[in-house]
């Protein structure tokens, strides 16, 4: 068994040794003078050495992502320019670019945008 395996066997078994602890605790409550506000902290005993044993085990396998695309700041995802860019500009490539026709914001007769 390889160290992978032993360390993904340890952490699926970490949820069920838990509640037979807990189980055990009760009972102890329950047949002893020991009341469970006594016992708890062996929950996190064991827990703890339920981690150590993970641990010494090996990594857990790391989950595989698929490369995440480039980003680039203020260009939408997906965004493919043009075929040659935009056409009639210094900015070749924006996405901000407006198109061919574009007269810029609407202004008043005094020439202030409105």
């Amino acid at each position: 068994m390889n160290s992978v395996n032993a360390a993904n066997i340890i952490q699926a078994a970490r949820g069920p040794i838990l509640l037979i602890t807990v189980g055990v605790l009760m009972v102890v409550d329950y047949n002893t003078p020991f009341s469970f506000g006594r016992t708890w902290p062996a929950l996190i005993i064991v827990f703890g050495i339920l981690k150590l044993l993970e641990r010494m085990a090996g990594p857990a396998q790391a989950p595989s992502y698929a490369a995440a695309p480039s980003y680039t700041p203020g260009v939408p995802p997906g965004f493919q320019p043009p075929p040659g860019g935009y056409q009639g500009s210094s900015y070749q490539g924006s996405a901000y670019e407006p198109g061919p026709g574009y007269q810029g914001p609407p202004q008043d007769p005094g020439g202030n945008p409105k």
